[in-house]
């Protein structure tokens, strides 16, 4: 079923925070690569700094690209919930069945029984 997307802002969100991980993914690893080979840090404590910078780099990525996963998988469920919804409705509507009585001109919508009532 065709449903459009309720909440698209939130999936934009999603992919700019998926893109702002990987932006800071790369800002720490080329800080941590220019650290190591800039030779003003080199004596006072760049060789420390360069690994710590480089964990501190994915650890980042890792938060900001769940937090955008997780943004764009509630945009799904929502519009999914809603497509089934719809499809509910829909085999509810056709499993209604006209009744009509003798001659009687008139007619009640009645939905079929039960499973369990049969």
């Amino acid at each position: 079923m065709n449903v459009p997307s309720r909440y698209g802002l939130l999936r934009v969100v999603g992919w700019l925070l998926r893109i702002l991980a990987l932006v800071i993914l790369i800002a720490c690893i080329v800080g941590a690569f220019w650290i190591s080979n800039n030779t003003a840090f080199a004596g006072s404590g760049g060789n420390i700094l360069t690994p710590i910078l480089i964990v501190v780099g994915i650890a980042n990525f890792i938060g900001w690209w769940i937090r955008g996963s997780v943004l764009n998988l509630l945009d799904d469920v929502e519009q999914r919930t809603r497509a089934n919804a719809q499809a509910i409705e829909r085999v509810m509507r056709l499993t209604e069945v006209q009744v009509t009585s003798g001659g009687m001109t008139g007619s009640s919508t009645q939905p079929l029984p039960a499973m369990r009532d049969r």
